[in-house]
């Protein structure tokens, strides 16, 4: 009896994917490697193998009729003459090596697929070929029907497709294989298989081998078995077309008998490698060659075992009665069926070989087997009933057996229902699967997070793109930390649940100024957290339990949101959350996904979507979800068109580019990064040949532009209205800023509205030159202001269009009339503002930090007039309206201002400063500080007005008023921006033209010495309070080395809080006296100072310090502008 025999593995090719194939007369074995050779042994046993030079990289080998052909890395399949190994011709070309190619029967068709995503069928003497397209990753294994009608194929995408070669596509998707990113980087070849009549297609499942039929696709049955721990990964059919090896990722061989669906046989690699290629010798049945990851080459002797060949049996001398058997075959024709099927199952490779005529008994066949093996599923007999036998599964569903044997066993009948569409699993935007070594957990505007997840290390380096946020990271993954998200403040990782622990959330709150900045929160029991995303102040976590959990950046719990449908991803941007989960099941082929956005901070909650279907390509998935810089939502799909939510137009959404359309090559994708709105910016990453890039090289980001998709746009009207609504839709983020009480700069606005307004002039002129007079007058329905109304007026007179201007002229009428309604609803919440601010004024506080803290009042209102009336209002009314108690004389002179100024004005607010500007104001809907205005924040208020008595900063009356003429930085609003070129004297000096501060009270228009001697009082008396702790006299006396220290530190105090409280307590009580003992002797120089004049102050050595020197300087100059009052009242008029 003959023992299964592995011969020891030698060495073949460099370590790497090696593959192997036969010739036809089972002599010679051909071998191929990443060394670029193609070795030719002579047997097993060939210590000198014939080696041919082919390319660098060679992965695969396939030989036909005195030809042997190769697929290399220049991305061609080549053929070459046997065994002389001179070039013969190329095959086909893809744009990414071939990885695998099988022939036909007769050697005359070639199907091969590649890592192009592409699979081809080609005619091997005529050079035709026919290509299948469709999947979205390198190609793993192909295989091709035994009548050549049908094509099947496995990918690095997770899915095995049938094709049509007719029809040239597709007609099933079977999903389910473990996905990859490339051929290399795959944990299994899915080698599939058909059987020799084609009614089956046997396809590896993870750890399972799945049998479908091919007139249902449905799974006919399973094959498996226990000892398969790793993914199946080649299958190859003996020549005789009963028996099935399948090799897996580990090196364990399983031999079934296909026809019994039972395991034979058990083999193991030696040293346990990944098995890369099996072949069947096809004149030695029982020889069975392989190759490994390792390089070798290995072959297995007597693989099909004595017993599990076609049993010799004697001869059974009466069948029992009423068999089918008996009906059907008589003895002849048993004679001849034997006869027939001697050389298919017994061969010249049958242990017994061949049949002997000495003992006519020993040598019958059992013709039950025959019978069985050759009539398959349509007679059955006692000992073929559909039960477990060995590693199979159960009986067939709709199959049916009985106990008598020879009852005929009806087809079953198969009926296609509905396939619902897998539900894709959650993921975290600009992130790459898990299963990657080397992987980006996040890339996006602030910086990159990489995993590195290999037998060496586990961890995760964190990057920033600007150092000055915080400076490079690198951690440990101990916890297998899988999910992240960054921003400015805090960086986020989280992972799942395994059998020790519990799903964990960690975050590094680099932000924070206390000494403890990480904080970690298990989930209960059972609860896995499956996105995560960061906000300005807030963190939140999509778990599997249909919730999303809200914390505080600190670390705090907060509230708890529950969804109706699996979590898909998360997003954060300042206060709002973007939540995307399945809604439902969706048509076939398509997902179902709901979305919600919401506000999650401030003091009302609200939201925008609540449950809406997100819009998705046909036949796609989300691929990423997110904010602008601007904080609008944008999506993006799997065929790469990018969706931009669109507040002004019904809270819909709107698409605005298609990133595939942008790539050169069809097996190119787009992997995005962030998006901008203004400047109008797509920031990707090219992956070529794949949808995730390496992290190694470091991608290059790329600069993209939107489009939208508007119809003729190879035209000069399709062009501009591309334009016009492009730039219409990137604007409208600046109208959600100021409802959500930010002030947008007015010159940003104008920015903003000039393309509009060009590609409008464009299309009427466009309008006009082919005498489209209604498309003008609706285009000119479309121009913001009547002032542009105006010109299209201009020019449609230049034209003679008489009729046209009359009709525009009624356009303007409409716009102005409309543009003044705007502006007396603006004045009337301006005047409702003042009322505010007049209550908020009665809280203003005192010092310094009163100038830096909110913007001027004056401009803010300013700004919003302009928005709605598009046109300057008169200052003094301007100021009568928010003021409301001017005094009548007052009034009276700032009404005869020159109305060639307001021109002038108008003219500098047309041509103001371009650059965009967001000034992040208090909004008055929010939880603020009241706003509280200092002398140099009012720029626009009357001085002369008689207010309430109110408490406000101790300064020298009658000069503090005009010290906004020498800050040129308050000319924020474009009402205080005035030309200089045009407000000359005549002797050539320049006059300021600037509106003067608004005291809180009555000033005097002269200071006396008394009042001097308070100044400088009250000023000396505020930098003595500066020293009135310990930290603060201490800091005095550091700060200086402290800075020459730490010259990257901008924070200085936060850093000399830790340096203070380091200290000893002695040491701190030691500053602390000091700066009791320094606040006694400002008392008593305060004191000192009520009882001295200005020659005692100016003669006092406290007077003639270093610090004080300054203030008398200081004083000095201002004394030097106080004026008389009706200089100061003549200043405050605008003077041309």
């Amino acid at each position: 009896m003959s023992m299964i025999q592995m011969k020891h593995t030698r060495y073949a090719h460099s370590e790497g994917h090696l593959d192997l194939t036969f010739d036809d007369n089972g002599k010679h074995l051909l071998t191929c490697g990443p060394d670029g050779d193609l070795r030719v042994y002579k047997g097993f046993d060939d210590d000198d193998p014939v080696s041919h030079r082919v390319g660098d990289v060679v992965y695969s080998v396939a030989y036909r009729a005195n030809r042997f052909y190769v697929s290399s890395d220049d991305n061609a399949v080549k053929t070459y003459t046997f065994p002389d190994g001179e070039a013969d011709g190329i095959v086909t070309r893809f744009m990414a090596p071939a990885t695998h190619m099988v022939f036909n029967q007769s050697g005359s068709k070639l199907l091969a697929g590649s890592s192009d995503f592409t699979v081809k069928l080609v005619e091997v003497e005529t050079n035709s070929q026919v290509v299948f397209q469709g999947h979205d990753a390198p190609i793993l294994g192909v295989a091709l029907h035994p009548k050549e009608h049908l094509v099947a194929s496995s990918s690095c995408d997770g899915t095995v497709k049938v094709w049509d070669v007719k029809e040239q596509k597709c007609i099933k998707t079977i999903p389910g294989l473990p996905k990859s990113n490339d051929f290399s980087a795959s944990h299994t070849l899915s080698r599939l298989t058909w059987n020799k009549e084609g009614n089956y297609l046997v396809i590896p499942f993870g750890t399972e081998i799945r049998v479908y039929d091919t007139t249902s696709w449905q799974i006919s049955f399973i094959l498996t078995d226990s000892c398969i721990k790793e993914n199946v990964s080649i299958m190859r059919f003996s020549p005789c077309w009963r028996y099935l090896v399948a090799a897996c990722w580990d090196g364990q061989f399983i031999l079934w008998d296909f026809t019994e669906r039972r395991v034979i046989q058990r083999m193991k690699h030696p040293q346990k490698q990944t098995i890369t290629a099996v072949c069947w010798n096809p004149k030695e049945p029982q020889e069975l060659a392989y190759c490994d990851s390792n390089g070798c080459l290995g072959l297995i002797q007597n693989v099909i075992p004595e017993d599990a060949q076609v049993t010799k049996t004697a001869r059974v001398s009466k069948l029992p009665n009423g068999d089918l058997v008996n009906d059907l075959f008589d003895d002849v024709e048993d004679d001849m069926l034997v006869e027939a099927t001697n050389p298919v199952v017994g061969g010249p490779s049958d242990v017994g070989g061949p049949m002997s005529e000495e003992d006519d008994d020993d040598d019958m066949v059992d013709i039950r087997a025959l019978k069985k093996e050759i009539l398959g599923e349509f007679l059955d007999d006692e000992n073929s009933k559909d039960t477990d036998v060995g590693s199979t599964t159960g009986q067939k569903e709709g199959e049916s057996s009985t106990a008598n044997d020879g009852d005929v066993k009806t087809r079953p009948v198969y009926v296609q229902g509905f396939e619902p569409t897998p539900l894709q699993p959650p993921f975290q935007p600009s992130s790459c699967p898990v299963h990657f070594s080397h992987r980006f957990m996040v890339w996006n505007s602030v910086g990159i997070i990489v995993q590195y997840n290999t037998d060496e290390e586990n961890s995760i380096n964190i990057e920033f793109h600007d150092t000055a946020v915080h400076h490079a990271m690198h951690v440990t993954n101990t916890l297998n930390h899988t999910m992240a998200a960054l921003s400015n403040e805090a960086v986020l990782l989280a992972c799942e649940t395994d059998e020790d622990t519990p799903s964990k959330l960690v975050c590094m709150h680099f932000a924070c100024w206390d000494n403890n900045k990480e904080w970690t929160v298990d989930m209960p029991s059972g609860e896995n957290i499956k996105s995560v995303c960061l906000g300005e102040g807030w963190a939140a976590v999509g778990t599997d339990k249909r919730m999303i959990r809200l914390f505080t950046i600190g670390g705090v719990q907060r509230e708890m949101v529950s969804i109706p449908g699996p979590i898909v991803t998360l997003a954060g941007h300042t206060n709002q959350l973007l939540v995307v989960y399945h809604a439902g099941m969706g048509i076939p082929g398509d997902q179902c996904l709901g979305v919600r956005l919401q506000t999650v901070s401030g003091p009302k909650y609200h939201s925008k979507l609540n449950g809406e279907l997100l819009p998705l390509t046909p036949k796609s998935t989300l691929v990423w979800a997110g904010f602008s810089a601007e904080g609008t939502p944008f999506i993006m799909d799997s065929h790469g068109v990018i969706r931009m939510f669109n507040r002004s137009y019904a809270n819909s959404w709107m698409q605005v580019a298609n990133l595939k359309k942008l790539c050169k090559g069809k097996s190119d994708n787009y992997w995005l990064c962030s998006l901008h709105e203004n400047p109008q910016q797509i920031r990707a990453i090219l992956c070529k040949g794949g949808r995730y890039p390496p992290t190694l090289p470091r991608p290059t980001i790329q600069i993209l532009s939107y489009q939208l998709p508007l119809c003729n746009l190879i035209t000069d009207k399709g062009t501009l209205e591309e334009t016009l609504w492009r730039s219409k839709l990137m604007s409208e983020h600046m109208n959600w800023w100021e409802s959500e009480g930010f002030e947008v700069d007015e010159s940003t606005k104008a920015q903003a509205l000039m393309p509009q307004q060009e590609s409008l002039m464009k299309l009427f002129a466009l309008a006009c030159k082919t005498e489209r007079e209604y498309r003008a007058v609706e285009l000119c329905q479309l121009m913001p202001n009547h002032h542009t109304v105006q010109l299209a007026i201009k020019y449609a007179s230049r034209l003679r269009m008489i009729q046209l201007a009359e009709r525009l002229t009624e356009v303007a009428r409409q716009k102005a009339e409309e543009e003044l309604i705007l502006a007396q609803r603006a004045l009337q919440r301006a005047d409702d503002d003042e009322i505010d601010d007049d209550d908020d004024d009665t809280e203003v506080q005192h010092g310094e930090d009163i100038e830096s803290h909110h913007p001027a009042i004056s401009s803010t209102k300013l700004s919003v007039i302009q928005k709605h009336s598009g046109k300057l209002v008169h200052p003094q009314k301007e100021e009568d309206e928010m003021e409301g108690e001017e005094e009548q004389e007052n009034e009276d002179d700032v009404n005869n201002m020159s109305q060639d100024l307001y021109e002038e004005l108008e003219q500098e607010q047309e041509s103001k400063h371009k650059t965009p500007v967001l000034k992040f104001g208090a909004s008055k809907n929010r939880d603020v500080t009241p706003k509280s205005l200092s002398h140099s924040q009012s720029a626009t208020k009357n001085p002369f007005k008689v207010g309430s008595q109110q408490k406000t900063p101790s300064v020298t009356k009658g000069t503090r008023v005009f010290d906004s003429l020498d800050k040129p930085k308050l000319n924020n609003s474009p009402r205080m921006a005035t030309s200089r070129s045009k407000n000359k004297s005549v002797g050539g000096r320049q006059k300021k033209v600037v509106l003067k501060n608004k005291p809180t009270g009555q000033q005097k228009l002269f200071a006396s010495g008394k009042n001097k001697q308070k100044e400088v009082c009250s000023e000396d008396a505020k930098s003595e309070k500066k020293t009135g702790s310990g930290f603060q006299l201490w800091l005095d006396t550091k700060e200086e080395s402290l800075r020459e220290a730490n010259p990257d530190v901008e924070d200085i105090k936060s850093l000399a809080e830790k340096e203070f409280n380091n200290l000893t307590k002695d040491e701190q009580e030691e500053w602390y006296k000091k700066a009791k003992d320094s606040s006694a002797d400002a008392d008593i120089r305060k004191r000192k100072c009520e009882f001295m004049d200005d020659e005692d102050i100016e003669n006092n050595e406290y007077g003639n310090t270093k610090a004080n020197k300054k203030k008398l300087a200081k004083k000095s100059e201002t004394k030097n502008q106080s004026q008389s009052g009706k200089s100061k009242l003549k200043n405050f008029v605008f003077e041309k």
